[in-house]
Formats: structure tokens, sequence, C-alpha cells
């Protein structure tokens, strides 16, 4: 009896520890973005200021009053500066969920094998490829580190897995049911990482591979432009990122990324 007591005890401490760390790596994850984009609006603010400071006078005189803010919104876009610090804040946020998704991973992973759940294993393992925990180089002589040389190979194995694969394997290991509208937010998640990979890989230009791994096979991308105005972007288009975007990236990983907190646990294995 006492030996059932310790055994559920430990058991819970753990949860609580494995469970306590992915907290941390989320606000860790919501602060880096929101750091992200508080630089990107002071730079875009510092350079709306320097470029209304130096157009000349007669330009200044013929615009209209009403029209500033709309003027200068189109001016910003066309501001190299400002594009190139635009793509790159928006690649920074993607970088920081990818490491996100890298580490609950891991917590969760070494939870699962402290707790022996069986089932959930056996089905991540079945997604992730070519494992591999390298026992040559070191031979676990405990049966801690032997959990930690599993759960860091199966974590530097996930880290190589297409996002699909990464969210789906998540899945297995946290509960996204207590989010009503979790697959508009998955969706939207989605969007954002072909997006960044659309920069990355093709210089901003819509392919036809890029709609199909998000389900949009002869559609199109949706992105906010400057005018707040909902822009349709086809194959063959180049992406023109604005700001709005960019903060829509960033309360989508906010939101999103509420779903990696509630561990599975033997009961919940479905």
């Amino acid at each position: 009896m006492i030996k059932n007591f310790l055994n559920i005890f430990f058991a819970k401490s753990k949860k609580m520890a494995r469970s306590d760390q992915i907290i941390t790596f989320r606000n860790e994850l919501v602060k880096n973005c929101e750091g992200l984009f508080s630089e990107l609006t002071t730079f875009e603010t510092m350079s709306m200021g320097t470029q209304v400071v130096s157009m000349p006078e007669q330009d200044i005189k013929k615009a209209p009053e009403d029209n500033t803010t709309s003027t200068l919104k189109s001016t910003s876009v066309n501001n190299t500066s400002i594009t190139l610090l635009r793509t790159a804040i928006h690649g920074a946020m993607i970088s920081e969920w990818d490491i996100f998704l890298n580490n609950v991973f891991g917590e969760a992973f070494l939870y699962m094998l402290e707790s022996k759940n069986i089932p959930i294993l056996v089905s991540i393992l079945s997604l992730i490829k070519n494992l591999n925990f390298n026992f040559e180089e070191t031979i676990p002589t405990t049966e801690f580190e032997l959990y930690e040389k599993i759960g860091n190979g199966a974590k530097d194995n996930f880290s190589f897995e297409n996002h699909g694969i990464k969210l789906k394997t998540l899945k297995k290991l946290f509960i996204f049911d207590d989010i009503g509208n979790s697959s508009e937010l998955e969706q939207e998640m989605k969007k954002q990482v072909q997006i960044r990979n659309i920069f990355q890989h093709n210089r901003g230009e819509v392919r036809k591979d890029d709609l199909i791994k998000i389900g949009r096979e002869n559609q199109y991308l949706k992105i906010i432009s400057d005018e707040e105005q909902s822009i349709e972007y086809r194959e063959g288009n180049k992406i023109v990122l604005s700001k709005q975007e960019i903060e829509n990236c960033y309360k989508t990983i906010e939101a999103y990324s509420k779903n990696c907190q509630v561990l599975k646990t033997v009961n919940t294995s479905r």
C-alpha cells in the first residue's frame, strides 16, 4: 500500500515538474514573439517619422490632411528596409515556434517514458522517422540515464520532422480538445509556417506546392494588407507582408500554443 502511494506521489511530482517546464517554454515563446513585434513597431514608427520629416515642404503642403495615414501606410510597403525587416521578424517568430515545439516534445516524451505510457509511446515512435539513440557512444547505466538517452534521441529526430508531423505527434501527447476553434488556429498556424518557407525557399513567390501543403490546392493564401484588406495570393504571386499579418502570426502562436499544456495520461491516450 505504501509502495503504491509512493509510486502515485512520484508520478504526480514528475508530471508537475514536466508541466511546469512546458509552461516556462510557452512563456518564453510568447515573450520572445512579443519582443520581436515590439521591435518591428518601434522601427516602423521611427521610419515613418523620418519619411515625413524628409519630405520636401511643397509635398507636405500637397498631401491631404485626411489621407496622411493611408499615404504613410502605402509608403511603408515600398520601404526596402521595412520590407526586409518584416520578413526577418516573421521568420524569427516561426523559428521561435519551432524551438518551442521541439522543447515541449522533449519534456512530454520524457514524461511518457517515466510514466511508462506504452500506447502513446508506440504511437509517437511510429510517426518519427530514422530514430537513432546512439547507445554506442554512451551506454546508460541507470533508468534515469536510459530515459534521458531515449528522450534526447527522440527529440533530435523530432526536430528534423516537417511541421505537419510535429503537430500530429504533439496531439498524441497533449489534450488539444480544450480550445474550441483549434482547427481554425491550426490552419492559420500552418499558413504562417508556409509563408516563412515561401520567403526562405522561393523569395516570397507562391508555388503550387505551397498551396497543397496547407490544403488549398488550386486556391490561394489570404494575407492582410497594410490597408487592412484581405489579399488573395495565388500561384506565381509574390507575397507582401504587412505589419497586420505579422501581428496575426504572433497572436496565432500565442493562442495555438495553449494547446501544449495539458499532458495526456494513461487514461487519456486517445
